[in-house]
Formats: C-alpha cells, structure tokens, sequence
C-alpha cells in the first residue's frame, strides 16, 4: 500500500448532532482541511500555487461512505493517499479511523486552474507540486 499522510482529530461536542454522533458534514470539512494540512506539509498551499500561475484546485467531485458511528472526546486518524494524479488533476482517498475500526471512506477530485478568458480553465499540474504531491501517490505509468 503507498504511503499516507496522516493526520489526527479529537472529536468535539460541537463536532456531534443530537444523537451524540459526527454529524456527517464534518467528514467533508475534515476531507478538505486534511488536503490543505497535507500541501502545507509538503510545501505549497492555495496561495503560493500563483507562482505556478494557478488559481486554486476547486473540488470537480467529493464523496463518503459511513461505516461506523463516532462520537464526541474519540481520536479518529485520517488517513489520505493520491489515488490518482493525472495531468490536470487528482483524486485523493482518504480513511478515518477510530482505533482499528474503519469509520468512513471519502474521496475528491481536485482540478488544477488558471484563470481563463471566461472564468477558469484547466492547467497543467506544475511539475514541482506534481513530485511533492507523488510523495503520497501509488507509482503509475505517467500522467493521464
């Protein structure tokens, strides 16, 4: 299995609804938050990606599968690897766990832009970013 980035969280009281359980948007609060933890880890971040002359990497689709219930003061790990890292994008998994118990399993796909003549246009993933983000890809036969 390839290398993930790992990141830990502390449920909060504020995290549960009224059953005293995740309340299942925060799943993609932390999906997303976990992607900006991993590029500030490996270097980069929204911001700086101007210097590539990138506008941002907006969500193209997200998504999360609910395996097991967590609830508020439990540790959960995440875990998130880059499935897929294509030319212009990528597709993040990412794993939360509590203890050895899976909780969910989400994904995003993520598009490199610039800003285009009528809004934003895909671009290349610069080849920079592209080797820091490898750090957590599976080995692949080049981009798609």
């Amino acid at each position: 299995m390839m290398p993930a980035y790992i990141r830990e969280k502390t449920v909060h009281w504020g995290d549960c609804d009224a059953m005293g359980i995740v309340f299942y948007p925060n799943y993609f609060r932390w999906i997303d938050s976990t992607f900006h933890a991993m590029c500030a880890e490996l270097g980069f971040s929204q911001k700086s990606l101007a210097e590539y002359g990138v506008a941002g990497t907006p969500l193209a689709d997200v998504g999360c599968r609910f395996r097991n219930p967590v609830s508020y003061n439990e540790t959960l790990r995440i875990e998130a690897r880059v499935t897929r890292l294509g030319g212009s994008s990528l597709t993040m998994g990412y794993t939360f766990l509590a203890g050895d118990k899976v909780t969910a399993e989400g994904h995003e796909a993520r598009v490199f832009v610039a800003k285009g003549e009528n809004g934003m246009k895909s671009t290349a993933i610069p080849e920079e970013i592209r080797a820091l983000l490898s750090r957590y890809a599976e080995p692949d036969d080049g981009p798609l």
